[in-house]
């Protein structure tokens, strides 16, 4: 608890799968309810928060990346392996896998997911 405070990380127990990465100190926030899949990587300045208006949290499949300063808000579902742009925010659900998506509100901009950073093949 000493680290989660000096950097902001707000990371509950049993909401990552294993294999998580956190790219730089600094502050992170996810709710308790949301759940990420393994190998998920996220960047600091980072939210996963429910929506104001009712107690929907996001849901993100395995190997996503979160781009610093990016927030996803509400009880999205991202498929495995997309990528989020940084400085963007996913208020919407995206079940293409391997794909990257960016912009305020965050759109579909490439085919070009973890999967083909990674030069992995489908």
């Amino acid at each position: 608890t000493k680290i989660q405070c000096k950097h902001s990380l707000h990371i509950p127990l049993n909401t990552c799968g294993k294999g998580l990465k956190i790219m730089h100190l600094g502050p992170i926030l996810i709710n308790g309810n949301a759940r990420l899949g393994e190998d998920c990587c996220l960047h600091i300045n980072t939210a996963l928060v429910a929506r104001g208006t009712d107690n929907s949290v996001p849901t993100l499949g395995n190997g996503v990346v979160v781009g610093i300063g990016s927030v996803v808000v509400g009880g999205v579902t991202l498929a495995d392996n997309i990528a989020i742009g940084a400085c963007s925010m996913v208020n919407k659900s995206f079940e293409e896998p391997n794909i990257a998506i960016a912009g305020t509100p965050a759109k579909k901009i490439s085919d070009n997911g973890t999967l083909t950073w990674n030069k992995k093949e489908l």
